[in-house]
């Protein structure tokens, strides 16, 4: 690969050429949402990734491209989280990062030669997902100040849809990370609010 071409979005050229030469269909707009989610601010301007990339997973481009979605696990620190709710009367978020969902399990498989392989990255994602969310967690029950905008109960709503449409893998994969117990105590505080809000404007 030539060090001019960024890193990120020379793989999302060549995964978009694959899907499309597999007749599946995911729009363009979509991956770059991911992109942003995660922390790039611009794709054109990602050599930094793969300077750090190359440090922790030292190997070739194709090695690394099969450890880019282990960087999405981080999307949770990116700014648009700090505006993302859930909304209980629509199934849904407001920031619309459902398409995040969609676009790391479309991504993930055009990446990789298997789909044994495919798993292991999803699975890899997960995990990392749930510690991240988990050290949040344990930083906004403290009063950090820097955790104060992020909606936690949101974000663990999101990796349980994306558990629920993940084929192949079993929600014990994030429950073994995240304790059940607290993604079920923060849902019901979200739908706490919103009968307790509901109930105040009757």
């Amino acid at each position: 690969q030539d060090d001019d071409i960024p890193f990120v979005s020379q793989i999302v050229q060549l995964v978009m050429r694959r899907i499309q030469s597999d007749g599946k269909i995911i729009p363009g707009k979509q991956l770059c949402n991911v992109l942003t989610d995660s922390g790039v601010e611009d794709p054109m301007y990602d050599h930094g990734i793969k300077t750090i990339f190359q440090r922790v997973f030292p190997g070739t481009d194709k090695q690394l491209q099969t450890h880019l979605p282990k960087m999405f696990a981080c999307l949770f620190l990116s700014a648009k989280w700090r505006s993302t709710r859930f909304e209980p009367h629509s199934e849904g978020f407001n920031t619309g990062v459902e398409s995040v969902i969609t676009t790391i399990q479309t991504l993930v498989p055009a990446i990789c030669d298997s789909e044994e392989s495919s798993m292991k990255v999803l699975k890899n994602f997960v995990i990392l997902s749930a510690y991240a969310l988990l050290h949040m967690n344990s930083k906004a029950e403290a009063g950090t100040r820097e955790m104060r905008d992020y909606h936690i109960p949101s974000m663990m709503i999101f990796m349980s849809k994306f558990m629920e449409t993940c084929k192949g893998m079993s929600m014990h994969v994030l429950e073994e990370c995240l304790p059940y117990t607290l993604m079920r105590t923060k849902i019901i505080e979200i739908y706490e609010k919103v009968h307790q809000a509901a109930h105040d404007g009757s």
